[in-house]
């Protein structure tokens, strides 16, 4: 079944790597959200996608300059908080919702994991990074998954994948084919799109491809289109 991620929640209906977006994604009927870490000043694992606060809060500097507590008091958004990592998995839990999460801070291999077991999700979580080592790191011996991402067609993907104890290649739609598609298929992994995947055409020529999800900043659309 074709998965459908909301991309840092819903990112064009609400903004992005809050917990409304994170909601508005889940009860669209997505199954999987994806969102992202950096490591705060006190070691914490916060939602947000950029190593600095200006682009998405009204906030400025290094998340790292920061402890939870004081990122807290910035706006991500209509008065909406940046959340821990913590606070998203704890408040669905209790739901059938997976996590994609791509580890974007240094050493947050190292803090993610653990955060996971202790909420025991760990078999609802996919693991994702352009850092490649981090994904091995986090997966090692452990029940959850990993992606890698990518912008360009690896000459062998099945040999990063297995390198790294990864499942899915996360890669840019623009250079997804249907060859890369058989390849990855035939030797039992599978591919996910990435990019901005907001629009009919594209998501028609990602499903006629055979590609096995994609993250998207309108979800609403994507799964309108597939009933």
């Amino acid at each position: 079944m074709f998965e459908v991620i909301g991309h840092r929640g819903a990112g064009k209906l609400l903004p992005e790597n809050t917990m409304d977006g994170f909601k508005l994604a889940f009860d669209l009927g997505c199954p999987v959200i994806e969102l992202d870490i950096h490591l705060t000043g006190d070691g914490r694992a916060a939602v947000i996608h950029n190593p600095v606060l200006e682009p998405t809060t009204d906030g400025t500097g290094l998340v790292g300059n920061y402890s939870m507590e004081e990122l807290k008091g910035y706006d991500a958004g209509g008065g909406r908080t940046i959340p821990s990592l913590e606070e998203v998995l704890l408040f669905f839990k209790d739901t059938p919702l997976r996590f994609q999460i791509e580890l974007k801070g240094e050493g947050t291999e190292e803090i993610v994991p653990g955060i996971v077991e202790g909420i025991n999700i760990e078999s609802r979580v996919r693991y994702t990074s352009f850092v490649h080592a981090r994904v091995r790191r986090a997966v090692q011996g452990r029940k959850s998954s990993g992606g890698l991402l990518m912008c360009a067609w690896p000459i062998d993907p099945v040999q990063l994948l297995e390198k790294a104890g990864a499942e899915m290649l996360h890669l840019n739609r623009h250079v997804i084919t249907s060859e890369i598609v058989e390849l990855l298929h035939s030797r039992g992994k599978k591919i996910i799109a990435w990019d901005s995947i907001v629009e009919k055409n594209i998501f028609e020529s990602l499903i006629s491809m055979g590609v096995d999800g994609a993250t998207t900043d309108r979800p609403d659309l994507f799964l309108d289109f597939l009933t």
